[in-house]
Parts: C-alpha cells; structure tokens; sequence
C-alpha cells in the first residue's frame, strides 16, 4: 500500500458557502458564521481520518482566500492588482499596495490551531508562498516604501508565519507556489520564475536544515472551478528551475495531465536523478516527494483505493479550488477540460504594466 495524504483546499458545504455570503452581507453575526466554520474545519478533518491517510488538513475550509488571507482586510491595499486570467475567461485579480508598512493581519497558525482541536492526527498546514505576495508591490513604486523595504517586511512575516506553525506541533508547512508554472507563459526564458524561486529561497534560507525538512512547496496549473490557468504549460520547463528550491518536500498536481505518467515516471525520475529521491505516493494524480539518497529510492504506479472524499452524496461531483487531495477518488472520477494553447490565452497582466 502506498501512502497518501491530502494536498490543497477542500470543497466547501452548502452550508458554509450560505453562511459566507450571509456573513459578507451582514445577516449573520460573527458569532453563528465561527460556528458553522468550525462544523466545516470539523467534517472534514473526520472526513479525512475515515479515508485513512497519516496526515489531515482543515481543507482551506475557514480562508478568505488561500493567497490573500493574511492581508485581508488590511489598510493600503486596492484591488487593482495584477490579473490572472483562466482558460474558461474567467479572472481573478489580486490586490497592490498602495501604502506601507506591510504586515500580515492573519496567521497561518490560527487555521492550524483549529485544526488541532479536532483531531489527535498530525496536521499539515498550507501557507502562501512571499512568491506570490511579491506581486503586490506595483512596478511604478511606491513613495516612501521602497520596494526592498517591502521584501524585508515580507521575509519578515513570512518567516514568522511558518515559524508559528512549526512551533505549534505542525507536521509539515506546504508552501503554495501555484504561480511559478503560470510565470512560463509570458516568460518561457524562466527569468521570472528564477525571481520568484529566489524569493522563497529567501524565506526558506531563514530555517534550520532540520526544519526545512518539514517545509514543503506545491505546484500545480491553477485548479479553480473546472479550469485552470496554466494546464498547457509542460512541467519540463518548470521542474529544472523548481529544483532550485530548497524545501525538504514537494507537492505536484498531476491529475490534469493530458499524459500524467510521462510527468511522473520521466520527467520527475530525470529532475530527481541527481539530488532527490522520488517516493511515488500519487492516488489520482497526485506526487508527492522528499529530498534523500537515492540507495533508498521508491517507486511504483498503482495504488489501494480508499474511501473517496472528493465526493459528497451519491451522483455529486465536488472539486477542490485548487487541486484534488491525492485520498480521493479513481482518475475516472475527475473529468477536466483540457486548456486552450498559449496562444489563445494571456498569461498575467498588470492594468498598467506587463508582468
């Protein structure tokens, strides 16, 4: 049997997504929305420890959003930021700064705390990559808040964030990185993503060897209801560069592949070759592997299957914002639409300036 364990958000109950926009439009109080978020963080991590796998999350259940979460909320932000269109044309838009200091208003380690109560598992929590929060200081500047200024900030608060998970009994911190494929588009040289891998290298130069072994990063096309924003560009180009990185563990989403076992079995065994061992704990699309020799490699394709939680009620199809946990169901069970060329859809761009 192979072992597995969840990897990115986890589909949201009726019931939170009602008491969301109840909350947002002000016909609930703060008091009923923390219960009924906490009813969710609390089904899903049991619904987790029925499928069976060693490590659980809360699924994302409680985020505002899993990138702009910690700044939510915060003065000296303008939604004017960069857009991140999707193959289906859909956008999504992230905020600038317009304003410093910068400085997180929510921890990562709140959602892991909660998490714990719940459940006597051990506990992995995602926290956004400073990679992409980078992108929130605007190319024109901003006065009085020099750009350096801003990355010394961001080191600062992102270092804290996964410190305060480590220190609170974390089994693993999984950074996400959904970005560094999608840079590829507009940058097929990876000067971009070379930027943004230094960024995280940054941050993570900042722990112990020992502690970045508990620091993982997770990569994918951008999953976010039904389509994605980077499925069409090839993981060959990114995992040379992802290599750089010097995280203990990496998280690759792999079920949107048109050819998932040229990923794993080629492209992963030729990027792992030199510095990695490859450890094939994939179940529907899923990878996930650690830095070690390669005297002690593992491999394999198969899997045992078990109680699928990517589902909720007989003939339902749930997905997750953005990507599928590797516990869910058979590949048969998560039919995605393949992304239009390069060609056809517009990588990142910024309303004033290219990205």
């Amino acid at each position: 049997m192979i072992p597995t364990e969840p990897v990115g958000s986890l589909p949201r109950s009726p019931e939170l997504l009602t008491a969301m926009a109840d909350h947002q439009a002000g016909r609930t109080d703060a008091g009923t929305f923390r219960q009924v978020q906490e009813r969710a963080v609390r089904d899903t991590i049991e619904r987790l420890e029925a499928a069976g796998p060693p490590v659980v999350t809360d699924g994302e259940q409680t985020k505002p959003d899993f990138v702009t979460y910690p700044v939510t909320g915060t003065p000296g932000l303008s939604p004017e930021g960069v857009e991140i269109p999707f193959a289906d044309g859909r956008q999504r838009q992230l905020p600038v700064l317009t304003a410093g200091p910068f400085r997180y208003k929510a921890s990562a380690e709140q959602y892991l705390r909660t998490a714990q109560q719940h459940t006597t598992a051990p506990v992995k929590q995602a926290v956004v990559a400073p990679s992409v929060l980078s992108l929130f200081h605007p190319p024109s500047g901003i006065s009085g808040f020099p750009r350096e200024e801003f990355l010394h900030q961001l080191m600062g608060e992102s270092e804290a964030a996964i410190r305060a998970c480590l220190d609170a009994g974390v089994h693993a911190v999984q950074l996400d990185f959904d970005e560094a494929r999608l840079t590829l588009r507009p940058d097929p040289g990876g000067g971009v993503l070379n930027d943004l891998v230094d960024l995280n290298n940054q941050a993570l130069s900042r722990f112990t060897e020992s502690e970045r072994a508990r620091i993982g990063v997770c990569c994918g096309p951008g999953a976010d209801q039904d389509s994605t924003h980077s499925l069409d560009v090839d993981y060959a180009e990114l995992l040379p560069r992802l290599s750089r990185l010097t995280a203990g563990n990496f998280y690759l989403q792999l079920a949107g592949e048109a050819d998932p076992d040229r990923v794993r079995l080629r492209l992963i065994a030729r990027f792992s070759c030199t510095r990695r061992n490859l450890i094939d704990h994939m179940k529907n699309g899923r990878l996930f592997f650690r830095r070690a020799p390669l005297r002690n490699s593992k491999g394999g394709s198969g899997y045992s299957p078990r109680p699928s939680i990517g589902r909720r009620g007989e003939g339902a199809q749930w997905r997750s914002k953005t990507c599928w946990p590797i516990v869910s169901g058979t590949h048969a069970e998560i039919p995605w639409a393949p992304c239009p060329s390069a060609a056809t859809v517009p990588l990142m761009r910024r309303p004033a300036a290219r990205f």
